[in-house]
C-alpha cells in the first residue's frame, strides 16, 4: 500500500506508486491508499501481510524494495519506519515469503492510535480540503 494523501502526495508518492507498479513481481498487488496516519514520515509504504512499514520512500527506492523485500523476503533496513520497527541492534524479522502488498485498510483511519495531525497543521488529515468532496465508503 502506498499512501496517496496530501502530505505523502506532496512528497512524490504518486511517483513511488508508479515506480513500484512498473517493476512489481507477477502476482503482487501494489495499491494506493488514503491516509495511513504517518503524515510527517511520508511517503509511507506498508507491505502486507507482514506489516512492514517504510517511511520517506523515494521513487528510486522502489527497485530495492522489490528486489530485497518482495522477492528476497528481507526488509530494507534503512527505510523501516522507526515507530513500527524500533531498532534494537538486531535485524528485523523476515516476512513469510509471499511478498504480498495488499490494500486492506484504505479507510484513512489512524492505524497507530496516536495523534496524526501531520506536518501541515491540520487537526484531522482525513477531512476533505476546501473544494474537495467527502465520499462515504461505508
Amino acid at each position: 500500500m502506498v499512501c496517496q494523501y496530501r502530505s505523502c502526495e506532496r512528497n512524490h508518492s504518486p511517483e513511488v506508486l508508479a515506480a513500484l507498479r512498473a517493476i512489481a513481481p507477477k502476482g503482487v498487488l501494489i495499491s494506493s491508499s488514503g491516509c495511513l496516519g504517518q503524515c510527517a514520515s511520508g511517503p509511507t509504504v506498508q507491505v502486507m501481510p507482514d506489516q512492514t512499514w517504510y517511511c520517506r520512500v523515494r521513487p528510486d527506492d522502489a527497485a530495492e524494495i522489490v528486489d530485497q523485500h518482495l522477492k528476497g523476503d528481507r526488509p530494507v533496513q534503512r527505510l523501516l519506519h522507526p515507530r513500527f520497527h524500533p531498532y534494537d541492534g538486531e535485524a528485523v524479522a523476515e516476512g513469510d515469503g509471499d511478498g504480498d502488498v495488499l490494500g486492506e485498510d484504505i479507510s484513512g483511519e489512524d492505524v497507530s492510535g496516536e495523534d496524526v495531525s501531520g506536518e501541515d497543521g491540520e487537526s484531522d488529515p482525513t477531512e476533505p480540503l476546501d473544494g474537495e468532496q467527502a465520499v462515504d465508503v461505508s
